[in-house]
C-alpha cells in the first residue's frame, strides 16, 4: 500500500488495485502476534453475487452439450 497526500495506492501480489480507493475505505492491521491484513471497503452501484454449490462448467463442455442437444431437437437435420 502506498499512500501520497490523499491518494491511496493498493497492490495485490504486485500488480496495482485497478480502481479508485477512498483513503478513509482502507484499513491497515499490524500486529507482532498476527498476520498484517488490509481491509478495503470498494463502493459500488451495483453488486452481483453469484452463489453456486456446482462447479464451474468448462466452456467448451457447455458448447458441445448446447451442440448435442440442439441435434435431438424436433426438426433437427442429420449431419450428411
Amino acid at each position: 500500500m502506498e499512500r501520497a497526500g490523499p491518494e491511496v495506492r493498493v497492490f495485490f501480489n504486485g500488480a496495482e488495485f485497478p480502481h479508485a480507493i477512498d483513503q478513509s475505505a482502507v484499513f491497515l492491521h499490524v500486529s507482532a502476534d498476527e498476520r498484517p491484513s488490509v481491509t478495503i471497503t470498494v463502493f459500488a452501484e451495483r453488486v452481483d453475487l453469484v452463489d453456486s454449490v456446482a462447479r464451474r462448467v468448462d466452456e467448451d463442455r457447455k458448447a458441445a452439450a448446447r451442440a448435442y442437444l440442439a441435434s435431438k431437437a424436433p426438426g433437427a437435420r442429420a449431419a450428411s
